[in-house]
């Protein structure tokens, strides 16, 4: 298990979230296909043999496995900020608001959402005048 993965854990164990309300099963375990997709392509780009073709689709297979792990923890980083603010818990609130400003989260966010569901991006903004305006 990875450091962040520990801190997701740790984060939803520490506010006594239980289990059948974390979502993060299938969450994490998409991080984890991801986290496989990234290893096995960094360990076949280390063959000096690797064809230039081989080695840009697996430079850029490396790269989508990342984005998408770090549009997981943007992700996540949502739900526990909706089940802080859910839970009453504004101070909460405002620490998860800066650990995701200082780890650059907020762009990772995605803009778009079935029709009559509000984006990820802009539940995240309303939170976030709500925490700020409260």
């Amino acid at each position: 298990m990875s450091y962040a993965e520990a801190q997701k854990f740790k984060y939803l164990l520490d506010n006594d979230i239980p289990p059948s309300d974390w979502r993060t099963d299938l969450v994490s375990s998409y991080w984890d296909q991801y986290k496989r997709v990234e290893l096995e392509a960094l360990e076949q780009l280390k063959n000096p043999l690797l064809a230039e073709e081989e080695r840009a689709e697996l430079e850029l297979s490396v790269a989508d496995a990342r984005a998408k792990m770090a549009e997981i923890d943007a992700l996540l980083a949502l739900y526990n900020l909706q089940q802080e603010y859910a839970a009453g818990n504004l101070d909460g609130c405002r620490i998860l608001l800066q650990e995701i400003s200082d780890e650059g989260l907020e762009p990772l966010l995605p803009t778009s959402a079935q029709e009559g569901i509000p984006s990820p991006a802009q539940q995240y903004q309303e939170l976030r005048e709500a925490i700020l305006n409260s």
